[in-house]
């Protein structure tokens, strides 16, 4: 196969785009997260999946792993942040949900609290090039673990992005017909 058959292969081809995605959250507590905040996630990654294993060693001949359980990486989310940093502000309130440290309280507890309370499901969805959508996943009990410092520069003209690591119990791939989004709205 030549270099330019393979190019328009991959130009004319049926791939997945990694710019056709839209992600929606809606945070716990009355927090609340606008259209606009989803429509700034600049960046976002479906989720891995690592099988733990231990050695079985129990045989003669040579060891060979069996699968004992399943982990999952945090996912790192970016966003493009508005003149107040409106998206910083909502991720510090969640924050805010999990460990009782609000800047505004004279005398913060640092209690943690309750799972439940904070916890949000996060929804993921993949579109081909004709907005049709075609891969689904939701992070189930998700929350944001680190919002990562954002830097100031007097010469950079770059815009600001905030960069949150959310963490979460687990994914399930969802179902990507209308029909489906038709009988969960009813």
């Amino acid at each position: 196969m030549s270099l330019s058959r393979f190019n328009a292969m991959i130009r004319d081809g049926d791939f997945a785009r990694k710019y056709n995605y839209e992600i929606f959250f809606s945070p716990p507590g009355g927090i609340r997260a606008s259209v606009e905040t989803m429509l700034r996630c600049e960046t976002f990654g479906f989720p891995g999946q690592n099988i733990s294993t231990s050695i079985d060693d129990l045989r003669t001949g040579p060891s060979r792993e069996h699968a004992i359980g399943v982990t999952y990486a945090p996912i790192t989310a970016t966003f493009l942040t508005s003149r107040e940093l409106v998206e910083k502000k909502m991720f510090t309130a969640w924050q805010y949900l999990m460990i009782d440290a609000e800047a505004e309280s004279p005398t913060p507890t640092y209690r943690v609290g309750y799972y439940k309370d904070y916890v949000a499901d996060v929804k993921v969805k993949q579109f081909d090039d004709a907005g049709k959508n075609t891969y689904s996943i939701k992070l189930l009990d998700a929350f944001p673990k680190t919002i990562v410092q954002q830097d100031l520069a007097l010469a950079d003209g770059e815009l600001h992005r905030l960069s949150v690591e959310f963490v979460f119990n687990r994914w399930v791939q969802t179902d990507t017909s209308d029909e489906a989004a038709r009988r969960a709205s009813t």
